[in-house]
């Protein structure tokens, strides 16, 4: 089986082989005094329109090598926080019974939604 991957930033929309994935970097509104310098990602691992429960996202920021991992949840969810705003990020979804999907020149910015 293949993932059917979609990946929704600010800036691209991408698609590549039967799961879907929609990431969207975000972050909250903070007050005045802080200032927030990381990002998140977000989405959803699906196949068939079926959520995929197990999948393992793993996102490498590519100039610094540094990689976050995460499984998805039952609902095929997943995020990944305290990302360094900007990129370029690759993004690599794999789960027992299907073809790994992988989405490269990923970028997130501070106050996407």
């Amino acid at each position: 089986m293949k993932f059917h991957s979609f990946l929704k930033s600010a800036t691209s929309a991408l698609a590549v082989g039967t799961a879907v994935v929609a990431v969207a970097g975000g972050l909250a509104a903070v007050p005045a005094y802080a200032q927030e310098t990381s990002t998140s990602v977000r989405g959803t691992v699906m196949s068939a329109g079926t959520p995929v429960a197990g999948a393992t996202i793993v996102i490498t920021h590519v100039p610094s090598n540094t990689t976050q991992t995460v499984v998805s949840g039952p609902d095929g969810s997943f995020v990944l926080s305290g990302l360094r705003a900007g990129g370029p990020y690759t993004v690599k979804i794999s789960a027992p019974g299907y073809d790994g999907a992988s989405i490269t020149d990923v970028y997130t910015a501070l106050g996407a939604p």
